[in-house]
């Protein structure tokens, strides 16, 4: 008798496992594609060798011993004597053995589904976070210039390179700036205010050309943009400031107008503002809006070319390559990157474990309505004498349903209770990983709460019909 349900194990262990090979197989290579940007992809070995395949065959012996050994000896220990009594009063009993796993089975999922719901939470709230400026429609393009020094005359080519772009056919805006947001890259200044003590603090200072919110879709909230005309020799010159910067610096005051230093290459330089634009995320969603100082770029041998179009980035390349070389034969374009690509990659780690935990997420939920969809199915068989006997009484087809779904209720209840509990204490080690999100939110719970809820009335409807509809002619002679 052992034998003969070890081999049963065995043979469903089996199954399980080579299917489980069979969707990693197909699968690893989609989710390797999502470990790594675009810019920077990762390469991992993927094939099947006998490591592979000895960690599946472990696995199989480790599933048959954990979880057949149990019900093996369970059966080589029934009596014959009771078995061969027709409606014996423990076989029509409920479900016995099972309360405990099925209480444990709902715990554990309501744990995956609570966990898993905070970080999909997170990833929602962080893709749909407004980064102050409009990333749809917006390409960048990597110019290199080898010959041109940061002088009058690259001034002059980047103008002339930015007004060239904006008259190309489906083009709405394009200007020029020192790198692109969300790229990594950054440069700070130290700031000098008059009559104040140095502040250690250093804003970033961020080279664009005239043009640049207007592209980027960044609102100019007071003042005025940066002009060509900036470009002229004087003192102080003119900058841009986000808001983070006014409130840092000039708090409960009107930061138009002002004066103050900025430290670069040639000491510190006075700076008039001009215009303060909204704040907007400069290399990461998470942080919060940094002070930055938006400086005429004076033409560099590198930098990034912004256009905001509708048309399709590799069929504008070839354009832009041709209006690049009119404007001075040294320019070329060294690389193509979408806006909303550079912020997709900085959501490389919430992207990740927002499909992992949403896989496991809806593999404990299926699990949870297999499991319990067998147990109440097998109540039901067991107990198939006494609901037609209670038909037979008078018993109306609600009261038979409620008897059926009564005593899972219960051991749900105390599922939901362990789990809840599990959820909120294994919650704190996730709390560097949430973003906007707290496990005490209505959504936090509501989610998985709900999920859970709706996998079981599906998994219970089938047996509470099959309950419902006992004969109970068919049901006094079913043993």
């Amino acid at each position: 008798l052992v034998q003969q349900v070890l081999i049963e194990s065995v043979l469903l262990a089996g199954a399980a496992c080579i299917l489980g090979l069979a969707f990693a197989l197909a699968a690893a290579p989609a989710i390797v594609n999502l470990l790594s940007p675009s810019t920077n992809p990762a390469y991992l070995d993927l094939r099947t060798d006998w490591r592979v395949m000895g960690f599946v065959a472990l696995l199989c012996a480790l599933t048959t011993v954990l979880f057949g050994i149990a019900p093996a000896l369970r059966a080589s220990t029934v009596s014959p004597n009771h078995a061969l009594k027709e409606g014996g009063q423990k076989h029509s009993s409920g479900m016995g053995v099972f309360r405990p796993l099925v209480s444990a089975q709902v715990g554990f999922s309501f744990v995956v589904l609570f966990l898993a719901g905070l970080l999909l939470l997170t990833f929602q709230k962080l893709t749909h976070l407004d980064p102050g400026f409009v990333k749809t429609g917006l390409i960048h393009f990597s110019i290199q210039a080898a010959d041109l020094k940061q002088d009058q005359y690259a001034r002059g080519v980047a103008l002339q390179l930015a007004e060239r772009v904006r008259q190309i056919s489906g083009v709405e805006a394009a200007s020029l700036s020192g790198w692109p947001l969300f790229e990594g890259s950054a440069w700070t200044s130290t700031i000098r205010m008059p009559g104040r003590e140095p502040d250690s603090f250093e804003p970033y200072s961020f080279l664009v050309s005239p043009g640049f919110f207007e592209t980027m879709g960044m609102r100019l909230l007071e003042g005025r943009d940066l002009e060509p005309r900036d470009f002229e020799p004087r003192a102080p010159t003119a900058v841009v400031v986000n808001e983070a910067f006014a409130r840092r610096y000039f708090p409960g005051e009107r930061a138009l107008g002002k004066s103050f230093s900025r430290s670069d290459r040639n000491g510190l330089i006075p700076q008039e503002i001009v215009g303060i634009v909204r704040d907007a995320k400069y290399n990461s969603l998470r942080e919060g809006p940094a002070p930055t100082v938006y400086v005429l770029s004076g033409g560099n041998q590198y930098g990034t070319l912004q256009v905001r179009t509708a048309l399709d980035a590799g069929a504008l390349a070839g354009t832009l390559r041709e209006e690049i070389r009119r404007v001075h034969p040294t320019l070329r374009i060294t690389g193509v990157t979408l806006q909303s690509t550079l912020i997709d990659n900085t959501l490389l780690r919430e992207r990740l474990l927002a499909l992992l935990s949403g896989f496991f997420a809806v593999v404990a939920l299926v699990l949870a309505a297999v499991g319990l969809y067998g147990v109440l199915n097998y109540s039901v068989v067991r107990r198939t004498k006494e609901i037609g006997i209670r038909v037979a009484l008078g018993a109306r087809q609600l009261a038979v349903v409620r008897l059926v779904i009564s005593e899972i209720s219960i051991l749900m209840a105390l599922g939901l209770a362990v789990g809840a509990a599990a959820g909120f204490w294994l919650a704190q080690f996730l709390a560097a990983l949430l973003f906007e999100v707290q496990p005490s939110d209505f959504w936090s719970l509501a989610l998985p709460l709900a999920c859970l809820l709706a996998a079981a009335a599906l998994a219970a409807a089938p047996p509470a019909l099959r309950a419902a509809r006992v004969d109970p002619m068919v049901a006094l002679r079913y043993e």
